[in-house]
């Protein structure tokens, strides 16, 4: 009889540490994936690859529901059909493998095993009948490229779940290069369609924008400018925003510029997730597509400057780009700067640590003097593009009621305007999108300090002076010895933990 195997010494870790590269070679493949795809998840062909033995099976029996739940944790199923492993099990033959979640007697299910002959059995999957022709498919297709990407491509849209979710993955984790060489086989009006009736799929309808970025004509961008014209966008429409944007310059080029700079950049009254939509966009043509010239797009960056609260989005990207036009600009700024920007001055430091010019040399030396923490931390994290949606909701809300100079757009001198803020937008409070989307990984901001003030302070809050020297102490100083400990037994709990939880499925 086959069972799930016994986590061994040996084969138990080489399960745990399988699992662990699994995981690190996901990140790896995304780095160069889909740049508009979510994070990568093992397609189906890599667990088959992966495996010793996949069968499709049915369950026999459901267990008496009233027997307590730890006594059974496996059930027996019959083997009906062997994929791969033949030399370790045989149609009829019947196996014991964890249990589902909503049982039902005749659930067809997918086993994948590891570790024979005292096989290992996975988590059953329920599949259809169309689910596992799909699976019998998958081995006899070209291993990757365009090639591959082809017989996916209609499969995005499969009336069945699992088959449209693989397909999905698959080109989740293709390289840019070979979604681009799908081109020759892309259909713009199918794509179109396909966008329109992917509602309530944001992971989908981005993917098409980026397939359709790679044939679409004038007839697909004016389709684009109407619809990035529209006012409000909400909910689940922002999740997809910046990968409309990133096509429709795909399509238009540099002349597409002026919308994206009018609509969403220059606007002060354009809600947050917006105006974070086009900069992701921006980040995306400076970085990998490369159709407009990067001039041109520091050009268009320029114009968040004028709205402090967003300064921190652009100065990574235009540090990246090696854009040091704006020492004397963000010197101002940074002392201009009000009790609710204060979370934009980290970004500002950073800034000036990789800029060469001798006046951010001089700007740092005066900071150092000044703000000592704010620099230490700034030096110590690496730069920040993001934050917390409510820390920024607050400090808007709050910096809106206040009122003062601070608060309105600054001129590209860095002072404040005449023209007041405009009234608030009903979108403006809108949340900001998932890590999973941005192209570049966002950068984590630094820990606000004494010199940074929180979100919510009020202006006239008097710092507590008898405590001062001890907050401008430097925090104690980690050893290397101390940091391998820690990751050393973060590491062994971790597997300790796992191995304890699939003992108990066995």
């Amino acid at each position: 009889m086959f069972r799930p195997a016994r986590l061994g010494p040996v084969g138990g870790s080489a399960r745990l540490l399988f699992a662990a590269c699994a995981v690190f070679l996901a990140a790896q493949v995304q780095a160069t994936a889909c740049p508009f795809c979510r994070s990568v998840s093992a397609t189906f062909s890599d667990r088959m690859a992966a495996a010793s033995v996949v069968v499709r099976a049915r369950l026999l029996e459901v267990p008496d529901p009233d027997a307590p739940a730890n006594l059974v944790r496996t059930w027996p199923y019959q083997v009906e059909e062997v994929l791969k492993g033949g030399q370790y099990v045989r149609p009829g033959q019947r196996v014991m493998a964890p249990r589902l979640d909503r049982p039902e007697t005749g659930t067809q299910v997918v086993i994948l095993g590891a570790d024979p002959p005292d096989i290992y059995w996975a988590v059953p999957v329920v599949i259809s009948d169309r689910a596992w022709s799909y699976i019998k498919q998958l081995p006899r297709l070209p291993s990757q490229g365009a090639a591959r990407l082809r017989h996916f491509l209609p499969l995005l849209v499969d009336e069945d779940p699992f088959v449209a979710a693989d397909a999905y993955d698959e080109f989740a984790k293709a390289p840019y290069e070979s979604v681009r060489k799908l081109r020759p086989h892309l259909n713009p009006k199918w794509l179109r369609a396909q966008i329109e009736a992917a509602r309530g799929n944001p992971s989908l309808k981005r993917l098409l924008f980026l397939l359709l970025a790679q044939c679409g004509g004038e007839e697909d961008a004016a389709w684009l400018e109407n619809l990035l014209r529209q006012p409000g966008w909400q909910g689940q429409q922002s999740r997809w925003l910046d990968a409309a944007i990133a096509c429709y310059l795909s399509l238009r080029g540099a002349a597409g510029l002026e919308l994206v700079r009018t609509r969403f950049l220059q606007d002060p009254d354009t809600p947050f997730s917006e105006t974070y939509a086009a900069v992701l966009a921006l980040r995306f043509h400076g970085q990998q597509e490369k159709l407009i010239p990067r001039p041109l797009l520091i050009a268009a960056l320029h114009d968040v400057l004028d709205r402090p609260r967003l300064v921190d989005l652009v100065l990574p990207d235009l540090a990246r780009w090696e854009d040091w036009s704006l020492v004397e600009r963000l010197g101002r700024l940074f002392d201009e700067l009000g009790p609710q920007e204060q979370f934009v001055r980290p970004a500002i430091v950073r800034y000036m640590l990789v800029c060469p010019r001798p006046e951010a040399k001089r700007l740092l030396a005066r900071w150092e003097a000044e703000h000592p923490r704010l620099v230490r931390q700034a030096r110590l994290l690496p730069g920040g593009t993001t934050r917390a949606v409510a820390t920024r909701s607050e400090s808007r809300s709050q910096g809106k009621k206040s009122g003062t100079a601070s608060d309105k757009p600054r001129n590209k001198t860095g002072a404040a305007s005449d023209k007041s803020q405009p009234p608030a937008r009903a979108g403006d409070s809108v949340q900001e999108p998932k890590p999973t989307l941005p192209l570049v990984a966002p950068e984590p901001s630094v820990p606000a300090g004494p010199d940074t003030e929180q979100p919510g302070a009020k202006p006239d809050d008097k710092p507590n002076t008898q405590n001062a020297a001890q907050q401008e102490q430097p925090p104690p100083e980690v050893t290397l010895a101390e940091r391998v400990g820690a990751v050393a037994g973060l590491v062994f709990w971790s597997l300790l933990l796992l191995a304890a939880y699939v003992w108990l499925l066995r």
